[in-house]
């Protein structure tokens, strides 16, 4: 099959994009940042539709990481050939997956087609996304994951064995999960953690038996405490009967306090203010002189910019001597007046010499102006950026910024100073230092709230005594409760015997599930291996591999089969491509589907890219590539 040519209506960041797509290889060199992720991603899309809508993560819900930047419809749609058909896929996405609209077209007739639904990929492809991205849409975010079930069903030619085996061990999973999972949740963690409780309530139920003599002995405490409590009740209650007089002096109080803090407040905004501005420069704000200084420069430039010194041409004076030489020539063939002609010649030769001469001095002009600019404007620049943070590109800009924050600075200095002083002399002129918080030590609200302290005592005391009586009411009953829960207990642990003996004999089932499972893959394995050895020459010089049933892979060095992650990021990058080729070959005997290649050979050296990329331009005789590349120096 091939991709023709897609239109991005609106993708991301893409909007009324389109690219019309080469039937053999495809070499998209753009900058990062342009959308070439989006562009694969919108492949797929028109495929697979968009995934993850109930994922919270944006990297991994597909939908909300490509609703349009510049919102309108979001959608487009893909024209590719296949099994000697034209069709074009056309989507438009929804913030949810109910919103979204799918029609095929065939290119022919101009026909609605009903050859695939919507579930194109799976009908075209025979592989879910997870296969899709696993096999023939290499990015970094598909590069690490596990080959999944739907292309080893495609792999063995027969899904009725994978789902069954699927089937079971989904069925098994999900009972060993109701027993026990690896978070330990489920119901023997359940049982066990009630057993745990149940056992905590025999030894408290235990305790509270013999505890009545002690519970009594805490309730006279706790009443004699409450006699005592009162007794401070009444006490504080007349003090503040007695400093209730005081309470329009404290009232003036907080008032003072209020306006010494308005002044400190801004004093403070006017030290923030300082600050503010400061955090622009990288030393502090340059004098005044300075700034006249600098402006001085900024005027020069701007009239040096302003006067516009013309180039010219030295054709002119040459082209007036050549004619002048060729009129005198003339004439003397004519005249054969030698001494005229000797004069005339003198005098066309000292006007071309003098123009030449003008020329000359004008262009010199021109470039000492140029290099007199160059250099002026490389000094201001220089000036700002010593000064500035952040310089602007606009000299104007820069110049108004330092005027307008000299004179801003000097005045929140000024202010600063003025609302410093005017708080100093209020505190001392007020005597608000025998103040705290705006109450004046002897006012009534210490004694307010002691007064609630003494109050909150009480309560607590009061409801001690009565959890107290009402556990002394309860102990009669705790003997019967003490019984009933026993019993419980050993049923209990009668079903989390039994429980555990199940998962036990689930976990030997799926344990055995998983190895014919195993013997099932290595029946079918040799028909990829041998591709996968052969592809992995690209970057390995004779190399022992192997793959396991899960085809993890394993590559012998230094006398030891070593895992993937033993290897470079460019090895890593080798094995991974030699493996999805691999899988193409094998699963794809008739038709060929295209490959997309996003940035996928970053941490290639040059021999192991020069290598890959050949097998590549060899293979696109057959299958199309798609590759997107943010490098000149990964271009093939």
């Amino acid at each position: 099959m091939r991709l023709e040519k897609c239109y991005i209506e609106n993708f991301g960041k893409l909007s009324d994009f389109s690219y019309d797509f080469d039937s053999k290889i495809n070499i998209i060199e753009e900058k990062n940042g342009y959308g070439k992720s989006t562009l694969c991603a919108f492949i797929k899309a028109m495929f697979y539709g968009l995934q993850g809508v109930r994922i919270k993560s944006l990297e991994e819900n597909e939908r909300k990481m490509f609703l349009p930047w510049q919102g309108g419809n979001f959608g487009g749609y893909l024209d590719f050939c296949a099994n000697e058909k034209r069709y074009r896929i056309e989507r438009k996405f929804g913030e949810t997956a109910k919103g979204d609209k799918f029609s095929l077209i065939d290119l022919l007739s101009g026909e609605q087609s009903a050859d695939f639904s919507e579930n194109i990929g799976e009908e075209l492809f025979g592989i879910d996304v997870n296969g899709f991205e696993k096999c023939t849409y290499y990015t970094s975010s598909s590069a690490e994951k596990a080959v999944p079930a739907s292309i080893l069903a495609k792999l063995f030619d027969n899904s009725d064995n994978i789902n069954a085996f699927e089937n079971a061990l989904k069925r098994l999973e999900k009972k060993e999960k109701y027993y026990q999972t690896a978070r330990n949740t489920g119901i023997i963690p359940t049982m066990q953690a009630k057993l745990s409780h149940l056992q905590t309530q025999t030894f408290e139920l235990e305790e509270k038996i013999k505890s009545a003599d002690e519970i009594k002995a805490n309730l006279n405490l706790l009443n004699k405490q409450k006699s005592d409590l009162e007794k401070q009740l009444e006490s504080v209650r007349k003090e503040i009967s007695d400093t209730s007089k005081s309470d329009a002096q404290l009232e003036v109080a907080k008032e003072k306090i209020k306006y010494y803090n308005s002044l400190v407040q801004k004093k403070n905004q006017a030290k923030e203010n300082i600050d503010l501005i400061s955090k622009r420069y990288k030393n502090d704000l340059p004098s005044e002189e300075k700034i006249n200084e600098i402006s001085s420069l900024v005027e020069k430039n701007r009239q040096l910019n302003a006067v516009k010194h013309k180039k010219f041409s030295f054709i002119l004076p040459i082209a007036i001597a050549v004619l002048s030489v060729l009129f005198l020539v003339f004439s003397f063939v004519f005249t054969k007046l030698f001494i005229p002609f000797i004069i005339c010649f003198g005098v066309a030769f000292f006007t071309s010499v003098a123009g030449l001469f003008i020329v000359i001095s004008a262009n010199k002009k021109e470039e000492k102006s140029k290099i007199e600019k160059e250099n002026l404007n490389n000094s201001i620049k220089t000036a700002f950026s010593e000064i500035l943070v952040l310089p602007d590109d606009d000299f104007d800009d820069n110049i108004k910024l330092l005027n307008k924050d000299f004179y801003e600075i000097r005045q929140e200095k000024k202010n600063y100073e003025e609302y410093l002083n005017q708080a100093k002399d209020y505190y001392n002129k007020m005597n608000l230092g025998e103040f705290k918080d705006g109450v004046k030590s002897t006012s009534s609200t210490e004694l307010e709230s002691k007064e609630k302290q003494i109050l909150s005592k009480i309560n607590d005391i009061s409801y001690q005594t009565i959890n107290l009586n009402n556990s002394l009411e309860k102990i009669e009953f705790f003997e019967d409760e003490l019984l009933e829960i026993r019993r419980e207990f050993d049923k209990m642990s009668e079903e989390l015997k039994i429980s555990q003996e199940n998962y036990q004999a689930i976990v030997i089932a799926k344990d055995l599930i998983l190895k014919s499972n195993d013997n099932l893959t290595l029946k079918y394995k040799e028909k990829i291996s041998n591709n996968f050895v052969e592809n992995l020459k690209l970057a390995f010089d004779n190399c022992e591999a192997v793959l396991s049933n899960n085809f993890d892979v394993k590559i012998s060095e230094a006398g030891e089969f070593r895992e993937i992650h033993s290897f470079s990021s460019g090895q890593k990058t080798a094995i991974e491509l030699a493996l999805r080729l691999s899988i193409i070959d094998s699963i794809f005997e008739n038709e060929k589907p295209f490959i997309i290649l996003d940035d996928s050979f970053n941490n290639l050296d040059d021999d192991a890219f020069k290598s890959i990329t050949q097998k590549l331009r060899e293979i696109s005789q057959n299958i199309q590539i798609i590759y997107f590349t943010c490098s000149k120096s990964r271009i093939f």
